[in-house]
């Protein structure tokens, strides 16, 4: 997997979005899966600042569900993990 961005996800009240910061949005690209994205939402503190454009990560705990949507009816995915690290490329 690699890391193409890291966003705050924020708390929401009364459906309406507020200041406080739950935890973070970070979103990949799955190499073996032709590079389709997916966001792993992992709560609390920011684990990991994306220092170039891609690096890659591994994810501990991770969960992915898929559903379907009611308002157009294709399957996405949802994911959560509890912590994100960074994978040391491999010299060529």
């Amino acid at each position: 997997m690699l890391l193409t961005d890291v966003k705050p996800v924020y708390e929401y009240v009364d459906g309406k979005r507020s200041d406080k910061i739950n935890g973070y949005a970070y979103c990949v690209a799955l190499v073996a899966h032709k590079y389709a994205d997916l966001t792993v939402k992992i709560p609390g503190e920011k684990q990991l600042e994306l220092t170039a454009d891609s690096m890659p990560v591994r994810f501990d705990g991770l969960f992915v569900r898929a559903y379907k949507s009611y308002k157009d009816g294709e399957i996405y995915f949802a994911a959560v993990a509890d912590r994100i690290t960074p994978v040391k490329r491999e010299k060529s």
